[in-house]
Protein backbone atom coordinates (compact mmCIF):
# COMPACT_ATOMS: atom_id res chain seq x y z
CA UNK A 1 0.00 0.00 0.00
CA UNK A 2 1.32 3.63 -0.95
CA UNK A 3 2.40 5.53 2.01
CA UNK A 4 0.92 9.57 1.99
CA UNK A 5 2.37 12.17 3.56
CA UNK A 6 -1.32 14.44 3.99
CA UNK A 7 -1.94 16.71 7.01
CA UNK A 8 -5.12 16.01 8.62
CA UNK A 9 -8.51 17.67 7.39
CA UNK A 10 -9.68 20.65 9.25
CA UNK A 11 -13.40 20.12 9.07
CA UNK A 12 -13.82 23.78 9.90
CA UNK A 13 -11.48 24.85 6.74
CA UNK A 14 -13.64 22.21 4.57
CA UNK A 15 -16.90 24.18 6.04
CA UNK A 16 -15.34 27.83 5.61
CA UNK A 17 -14.12 26.84 2.29
CA UNK A 18 -17.97 25.60 0.96
CA UNK A 19 -19.58 28.49 2.35
CA UNK A 20 -17.19 31.32 1.31
CA UNK A 21 -16.77 30.08 -2.79
CA UNK A 22 -20.90 29.37 -2.37
CA UNK A 23 -21.77 32.59 -1.06
CA UNK A 24 -19.53 34.44 -3.80
CA UNK A 25 -20.85 32.53 -6.43
CA UNK A 26 -24.60 32.80 -5.13
CA UNK A 27 -24.33 36.52 -5.20
CA UNK A 28 -22.39 36.57 -8.51
CA UNK A 29 -25.90 34.54 -10.16
CA UNK A 30 -27.78 37.96 -9.28
CA UNK A 31 -26.23 39.52 -12.51
CA UNK A 32 -26.06 36.98 -14.92
CA UNK A 33 -27.19 37.47 -18.12
CA UNK A 34 -28.45 34.22 -19.78
CA UNK A 35 -29.33 31.27 -18.03
CA UNK A 36 -29.39 27.41 -19.13
CA UNK A 37 -31.88 25.63 -17.84
CA UNK A 38 -30.52 21.74 -17.78
CA UNK A 39 -26.87 20.46 -17.48
CA UNK A 40 -27.30 17.94 -19.66
CA UNK A 41 -24.72 17.84 -23.14
CA UNK A 42 -26.78 20.40 -24.90
CA UNK A 43 -27.27 23.06 -22.20
CA UNK A 44 -23.42 22.33 -20.93
CA UNK A 45 -22.04 22.96 -24.49
CA UNK A 46 -24.22 26.04 -24.87
CA UNK A 47 -22.89 27.91 -21.85
CA UNK A 48 -19.49 27.04 -21.79
CA UNK A 49 -19.56 28.77 -25.41
CA UNK A 50 -21.85 31.60 -24.27
CA UNK A 51 -19.25 32.33 -20.80
CA UNK A 52 -16.40 31.74 -23.56
CA UNK A 53 -17.74 34.91 -25.51
CA UNK A 54 -17.77 37.01 -22.49
CA UNK A 55 -21.46 36.57 -21.72
CA UNK A 56 -22.19 35.96 -17.80
CA UNK A 57 -23.90 32.78 -17.77
CA UNK A 58 -25.17 30.41 -15.35
CA UNK A 59 -26.66 26.67 -15.57
CA UNK A 60 -29.54 25.60 -13.39
CA UNK A 61 -29.84 21.84 -13.25
CA UNK A 62 -32.93 20.00 -11.19
CA UNK A 63 -30.83 17.13 -10.07
CA UNK A 64 -27.37 16.98 -7.93
CA UNK A 65 -25.39 16.00 -10.88
CA UNK A 66 -24.85 17.45 -14.32
CA UNK A 67 -24.67 15.41 -17.68
CA UNK A 68 -27.98 14.47 -18.37
CA UNK A 69 -27.44 11.60 -20.50
CA UNK A 70 -23.75 11.27 -21.17
CA UNK A 71 -23.90 9.03 -18.03
CA UNK A 72 -26.23 6.52 -19.40
CA UNK A 73 -24.46 4.31 -22.16
CA UNK A 74 -21.59 3.27 -19.41
CA UNK A 75 -23.83 2.48 -16.27
CA UNK A 76 -21.14 2.51 -13.70
CA UNK A 77 -18.55 3.59 -15.16
CA UNK A 78 -16.91 7.21 -14.85
CA UNK A 79 -15.95 7.80 -18.67
CA UNK A 80 -17.29 9.60 -21.27
CA UNK A 81 -16.81 8.89 -24.79
CA UNK A 82 -16.72 11.82 -27.24
CA UNK A 83 -16.46 13.29 -30.83
CA UNK A 84 -13.29 14.85 -32.03
CA UNK A 85 -14.93 18.55 -32.25
CA UNK A 86 -15.57 18.11 -28.42
CA UNK A 87 -11.33 17.28 -27.62
CA UNK A 88 -10.95 21.66 -27.28
CA UNK A 89 -13.50 21.68 -24.76
CA UNK A 90 -12.43 18.41 -22.42
CA UNK A 91 -8.67 20.29 -22.71
CA UNK A 92 -9.98 23.93 -21.97
CA UNK A 93 -11.81 22.55 -18.63
CA UNK A 94 -8.56 21.13 -17.24
CA UNK A 95 -6.98 24.63 -16.69
CA UNK A 96 -10.67 25.61 -14.43
CA UNK A 97 -9.47 23.60 -11.62
CA UNK A 98 -8.84 25.43 -8.48
CA UNK A 99 -7.14 25.12 -5.31
CA UNK A 100 -7.71 25.10 -1.84
CA UNK A 101 -5.96 25.11 1.06
CA UNK A 102 -3.86 21.51 1.32
CA UNK A 103 -4.08 18.71 -0.72
CA UNK A 104 -8.04 19.65 -1.29
CA UNK A 105 -9.45 20.77 -4.93
CA UNK A 106 -12.74 21.57 -6.92
CA UNK A 107 -13.83 22.37 -9.99
CA UNK A 108 -16.73 24.98 -10.63
CA UNK A 109 -16.60 24.73 -14.15
CA UNK A 110 -15.54 28.09 -15.12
Amino acid sequence: MMETNLPALDERLITRAIITRYTELLLSLSEVEVAVVGAGPSGLSAAYYLAGSGIKTAVFERRASVGGGMWGGGMMFNQIVFQEPAREIFQNLRKHRRGLPGPLRYWDGR
